[in-house]
């Protein structure tokens, strides 16, 4: 199974980005079908609603959140 970090909207609708292939995957450089769940490595909570939400606009991932590490 590949890995991903989930972008959490305010709205509730979650962004999976891709982050790094699984063993099986670094062999032939091709993420696991969507038939297999992947590993959510961080789940980040952001503060904007998604772009397809009412209110919602694009936000720049680099701008979007802050990471609270305790």
């Amino acid at each position: 199974m590949c890995y991903y970090h989930a972008y959490t909207h305010c709205c509730g609708h979650t962004d999976m980005i891709f982050q790094q292939f699984c063993a099986q995957g670094q062999m032939a450089q091709r993420k696991c079908s969507k038939d297999q769940p992947g590993i959510i490595l961080t789940t980040v909570k952001l503060e904007y609603p998604c772009k397809g939400c009412p209110g919602g606009t694009k936000v720049s991932r680099s701008h979007a959140f802050t990471i609270t590490i305790c």
